[in-house]
């Protein structure tokens, strides 16, 4: 469904591995450009067709991702942003991204994540990071922690798993930012 979403709304890149004439997809990043909020208008959620996902994952929480997740996240990133007299849709946000557990220690991740910060041309870049992991690979890139919230308090655990106190300590989300990325005056996107 995110990725969906991506495809219609923002940029999805790749890093593919080519033997031949076999391709296989080694990572990729799934990136909203300036102007694109999280909160998808029912045009959008009905052209990424849910259903799979409210199939797979039940009413309730496909409802807390958009009522709960959603919404909240928005709030706090123009929190945020307002704090530094910035626009918060002034951004691009790093919506995933993920490499082939068989290909990480390569450098595909940092290959996807500075193609995003060409595109960005000096404008702050956004991510929520879910585990202590990724926050701490995405503040090796220049991502300050803006703020961390749980979801899913009394119900999922940090992997959010359902799950029973005292284990049901909600799934962290860490709000980053990088707020400066390099400025590209002229990029050849055929090189």
């Amino acid at each position: 469904m995110i990725a969906k979403m991506a495809q219609i709304s923002g940029l999805v890149t790749v890093v593919v591995e080519r033997r031949g004439i076999e391709e296989k997809i080694l990572g990729g990043a799934l990136w909203l450009p300036p102007g694109v909020g999280m909160n998808p208008s029912l045009f959008t959620l009905v052209r990424i067709s849910p259903w799979q996902a409210l199939w797979n994952w039940g009413r309730d929480a496909f409802k807390r991702i958009l009522a709960d997740y959603m919404p909240t996240t928005e709030k706090m990133l123009n929190e945020v942003f307002a704090a530094r007299g910035v626009k918060r849709l002034d951004s691009w946000h790093l919506l995933v991204i993920a490499i082939d557990p068989r290909y990480e220690g390569n450098g595909y991740c940092s290959l996807l994540i500075e193609d995003g910060f060409r595109r960005a041309s000096g404008m702050p870049v956004h991510v929520e990071a879910t585990t202590p992991r990724s926050r701490d690979i995405y503040a090796h890139y220049g991502f300050e922690l803006n703020n961390v919230h749980r979801f899913g308090m009394g119900w999922v655990d940090e992997m959010g798993k359902r799950a029973t106190r005292p284990n049901a300590a909600g799934w962290p989300d860490f709000i980053m930012t990088k707020w400066e990325t390099p400025v590209i005056l002229y990029q050849n996107m055929d090189t």
